[in-house]
Protein backbone atom coordinates (compact mmCIF):
# COMPACT_ATOMS: atom_id res chain seq x y z
CA UNK A 1 0.00 0.00 0.00
CA UNK A 2 2.87 2.37 0.75
CA UNK A 3 3.99 2.43 -2.88
CA UNK A 4 0.87 1.37 -4.81
CA UNK A 5 0.09 3.82 -7.64
CA UNK A 6 -3.68 3.35 -7.16
CA UNK A 7 -5.54 3.02 -3.86
CA UNK A 8 -9.08 2.24 -2.72
CA UNK A 9 -10.65 2.05 0.71
CA UNK A 10 -13.38 -0.62 0.69
CA UNK A 11 -15.70 -1.09 3.65
CA UNK A 12 -15.23 -4.32 5.58
CA UNK A 13 -18.74 -5.43 4.58
CA UNK A 14 -18.61 -4.66 0.86
CA UNK A 15 -17.29 -6.83 -1.94
CA UNK A 16 -16.28 -6.49 -5.57
CA UNK A 17 -17.91 -8.47 -8.39
CA UNK A 18 -15.47 -10.34 -10.67
CA UNK A 19 -13.65 -8.00 -13.02
CA UNK A 20 -14.06 -4.85 -10.92
CA UNK A 21 -10.39 -4.24 -10.19
CA UNK A 22 -9.41 -5.02 -13.77
CA UNK A 23 -11.92 -2.38 -14.94
CA UNK A 24 -10.43 0.12 -12.49
CA UNK A 25 -6.89 -0.52 -13.71
CA UNK A 26 -8.01 -0.22 -17.34
CA UNK A 27 -9.79 3.09 -16.69
CA UNK A 28 -6.75 4.70 -15.09
CA UNK A 29 -4.44 3.32 -17.78
CA UNK A 30 -6.68 4.75 -20.50
CA UNK A 31 -6.73 8.21 -18.92
CA UNK A 32 -3.38 9.18 -17.36
CA UNK A 33 -4.85 12.48 -16.13
CA UNK A 34 -7.66 10.80 -14.17
CA UNK A 35 -7.29 11.47 -10.43
CA UNK A 36 -10.35 9.71 -8.99
CA UNK A 37 -12.72 7.07 -10.33
CA UNK A 38 -15.98 6.20 -8.58
CA UNK A 39 -18.44 3.43 -9.26
CA UNK A 40 -21.94 2.77 -7.97
CA UNK A 41 -22.89 0.72 -4.92
CA UNK A 42 -25.81 -1.69 -5.06
CA UNK A 43 -27.16 -4.60 -3.08
CA UNK A 44 -26.60 -8.10 -4.40
CA UNK A 45 -30.10 -8.08 -5.90
CA UNK A 46 -29.42 -4.81 -7.76
CA UNK A 47 -31.06 -2.19 -5.52
CA UNK A 48 -29.22 1.12 -4.92
CA UNK A 49 -27.27 1.03 -1.66
CA UNK A 50 -26.75 4.08 0.57
CA UNK A 51 -27.22 6.79 -2.09
CA UNK A 52 -29.63 7.93 -4.81
CA UNK A 53 -27.02 7.25 -7.47
CA UNK A 54 -26.99 9.13 -10.75
CA UNK A 55 -28.07 6.76 -13.54
CA UNK A 56 -25.47 7.87 -16.11
CA UNK A 57 -21.71 8.56 -16.18
CA UNK A 58 -20.77 12.04 -14.98
CA UNK A 59 -17.93 14.21 -13.85
CA UNK A 60 -17.60 14.25 -10.07
CA UNK A 61 -17.85 17.88 -8.95
CA UNK A 62 -18.76 19.90 -5.89
CA UNK A 63 -22.39 19.61 -6.98
CA UNK A 64 -22.48 15.95 -7.99
CA UNK A 65 -20.31 14.23 -5.36
CA UNK A 66 -23.27 13.47 -3.06
CA UNK A 67 -24.85 11.26 -5.75
CA UNK A 68 -21.71 9.75 -7.24
CA UNK A 69 -19.30 8.85 -4.42
CA UNK A 70 -18.90 7.08 -1.12
CA UNK A 71 -15.76 5.64 0.41
CA UNK A 72 -16.20 2.10 -0.87
CA UNK A 73 -16.80 3.12 -4.50
CA UNK A 74 -13.82 5.43 -4.95
CA UNK A 75 -10.37 4.66 -6.32
CA UNK A 76 -7.62 7.28 -6.21
CA UNK A 77 -4.36 7.87 -7.97
CA UNK A 78 -1.92 7.66 -5.07
CA UNK A 79 0.05 10.74 -6.11
CA UNK A 80 -3.15 12.83 -5.91
CA UNK A 81 -3.88 11.56 -2.38
CA UNK A 82 -0.36 12.51 -1.28
CA UNK A 83 -0.60 15.90 -2.98
CA UNK A 84 -3.87 16.63 -1.14
CA UNK A 85 -2.34 15.71 2.22
CA UNK A 86 -4.28 12.49 2.76
CA UNK A 87 -7.24 12.08 5.08
CA UNK A 88 -8.17 14.54 7.82
CA UNK A 89 -7.89 12.35 10.92
CA UNK A 90 -10.32 14.61 12.82
CA UNK A 91 -13.16 13.35 10.60
CA UNK A 92 -14.90 10.03 10.24
CA UNK A 93 -15.56 6.81 12.08
CA UNK A 94 -12.78 6.16 14.58
CA UNK A 95 -11.74 9.79 14.89
CA UNK A 96 -11.49 11.30 18.35
CA UNK A 97 -14.01 14.06 17.69
CA UNK A 98 -17.72 14.36 16.97
CA UNK A 99 -17.67 14.55 13.17
CA UNK A 100 -18.47 10.93 12.31
CA UNK A 101 -18.30 11.15 8.52
CA UNK A 102 -16.96 13.20 5.64
CA UNK A 103 -13.31 12.18 5.57
CA UNK A 104 -13.50 10.64 2.08
CA UNK A 105 -15.51 13.59 0.72
CA UNK A 106 -13.03 16.07 2.21
CA UNK A 107 -10.18 14.26 0.45
CA UNK A 108 -12.12 14.06 -2.81
CA UNK A 109 -13.02 17.75 -2.71
CA UNK A 110 -9.42 18.74 -2.00
CA UNK A 111 -8.35 16.85 -5.12
CA UNK A 112 -11.19 18.22 -7.27
CA UNK A 113 -10.66 21.79 -6.04
CA UNK A 114 -6.99 21.49 -7.01
CA UNK A 115 -8.02 20.57 -10.55
CA UNK A 116 -7.82 16.79 -10.36
CA UNK A 117 -10.31 15.18 -12.77
CA UNK A 118 -12.77 12.79 -11.11
CA UNK A 119 -15.22 10.58 -12.95
CA UNK A 120 -18.29 8.52 -12.04
CA UNK A 121 -19.00 5.30 -13.95
CA UNK A 122 -22.19 3.56 -12.75
CA UNK A 123 -21.30 0.40 -14.70
CA UNK A 124 -18.48 -0.10 -12.20
CA UNK A 125 -20.30 -1.79 -9.34
CA UNK A 126 -19.46 -2.39 -5.68
CA UNK A 127 -21.79 -4.61 -3.66
CA UNK A 128 -22.99 -3.91 -0.13
CA UNK A 129 -26.30 -4.54 1.57
CA UNK A 130 -28.49 -1.52 2.30
CA UNK A 131 -28.01 -0.58 5.99
CA UNK A 132 -31.52 0.87 6.20
CA UNK A 133 -32.96 -2.61 5.73
CA UNK A 134 -32.26 -3.29 9.43
CA UNK A 135 -32.07 -0.15 11.56
CA UNK A 136 -31.70 -0.05 15.34
CA UNK A 137 -30.76 2.43 18.07
CA UNK A 138 -27.07 2.15 17.21
CA UNK A 139 -27.90 3.19 13.65
CA UNK A 140 -29.79 6.24 14.95
CA UNK A 141 -26.73 7.29 16.99
CA UNK A 142 -24.46 6.72 14.01
CA UNK A 143 -26.64 8.92 11.80
CA UNK A 144 -26.32 11.77 14.30
CA UNK A 145 -22.53 11.69 14.09
CA UNK A 146 -22.63 11.21 10.31
CA UNK A 147 -24.81 14.29 9.97
CA UNK A 148 -22.37 16.28 12.10
CA UNK A 149 -19.57 15.31 9.75
CA UNK A 150 -21.49 16.34 6.66
CA UNK A 151 -22.56 19.66 8.14
CA UNK A 152 -18.94 20.38 9.01
CA UNK A 153 -17.89 19.41 5.49
CA UNK A 154 -20.42 21.82 3.98
CA UNK A 155 -19.19 24.72 6.09
CA UNK A 156 -15.45 24.01 5.85
CA UNK A 157 -15.53 23.54 2.06
CA UNK A 158 -18.04 26.33 1.44
CA UNK A 159 -20.28 24.05 -0.57
CA UNK A 160 -23.46 25.44 -2.19
CA UNK A 161 -26.08 26.31 0.41
CA UNK A 162 -28.95 25.76 -1.99
CA UNK A 163 -27.83 22.17 -2.35
CA UNK A 164 -27.61 21.71 1.42
CA UNK A 165 -31.12 23.13 1.74
CA UNK A 166 -32.40 20.69 -0.90
CA UNK A 167 -30.88 17.65 0.81
CA UNK A 168 -32.13 18.82 4.20
CA UNK A 169 -35.66 19.36 2.87
CA UNK A 170 -35.66 15.83 1.44
CA UNK A 171 -34.51 14.45 4.77
CA UNK A 172 -37.21 16.39 6.62
CA UNK A 173 -39.81 15.03 4.21
CA UNK A 174 -38.54 11.51 4.83
CA UNK A 175 -39.01 11.99 8.57
CA UNK A 176 -42.68 12.86 8.03
CA UNK A 177 -43.34 10.03 5.58
CA UNK A 178 -41.64 7.37 7.67
CA UNK A 179 -43.36 8.52 10.84
CA UNK A 180 -46.75 8.42 9.10
CA UNK A 181 -46.11 4.92 7.75
CA UNK A 182 -44.97 3.47 11.05
CA UNK A 183 -41.24 3.28 10.30
CA UNK A 184 -40.41 5.21 13.42
CA UNK A 185 -36.84 4.06 13.95
CA UNK A 186 -35.95 5.02 10.38
CA UNK A 187 -37.68 8.36 10.93
CA UNK A 188 -35.63 8.94 14.08
CA UNK A 189 -32.46 8.08 12.16
CA UNK A 190 -33.33 10.65 9.48
CA UNK A 191 -34.11 13.25 12.13
CA UNK A 192 -30.82 12.50 13.88
CA UNK A 193 -28.93 13.01 10.62
CA UNK A 194 -30.75 16.29 10.03
CA UNK A 195 -29.99 17.49 13.57
CA UNK A 196 -26.36 16.51 13.11
CA UNK A 197 -26.10 18.37 9.81
CA UNK A 198 -27.33 21.58 11.44
CA UNK A 199 -25.01 21.10 14.43
CA UNK A 200 -22.00 20.36 12.24
CA UNK A 201 -22.64 23.37 10.04
CA UNK A 202 -22.99 25.64 13.08
CA UNK A 203 -19.92 24.14 14.73
CA UNK A 204 -21.83 23.29 17.91
CA UNK A 205 -21.96 19.61 18.92
CA UNK A 206 -25.34 18.15 19.89
CA UNK A 207 -25.65 17.28 23.56
CA UNK A 208 -25.27 13.55 22.84
CA UNK A 209 -21.79 14.17 21.37
CA UNK A 210 -20.60 16.97 23.65
CA UNK A 211 -18.33 14.56 25.55
CA UNK A 212 -16.56 13.55 22.34
CA UNK A 213 -16.13 17.17 21.32
CA UNK A 214 -14.60 17.93 24.73
CA UNK A 215 -12.30 14.90 24.57
CA UNK A 216 -11.02 15.88 21.13
CA UNK A 217 -9.92 19.30 22.40
CA UNK A 218 -8.45 18.22 25.76
CA UNK A 219 -6.85 14.88 24.91
CA UNK A 220 -3.17 14.19 24.21
CA UNK A 221 -1.77 16.44 21.54
CA UNK A 222 -4.75 18.82 21.63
Amino acid sequence: LGTAPLVGFPDDNCWYPPGTLTAVLDAFAADPALAVLSGRQTTEDGRPSMLRWLPRPAAVTRRTFMRTTIMSTMFFRRAEVDRAGGFDDALGVGSAGWHGAGEESALLLAIVDAGGPARYEPALTVLQEEPRDAVDEAFVAKMLSYGCGMGHLWRSHRLPLDQLAWYSARKAGAVLVRTATGRRTQARADLAYLRGTVAGYRGRPPRELAHRAAASTTGPGA
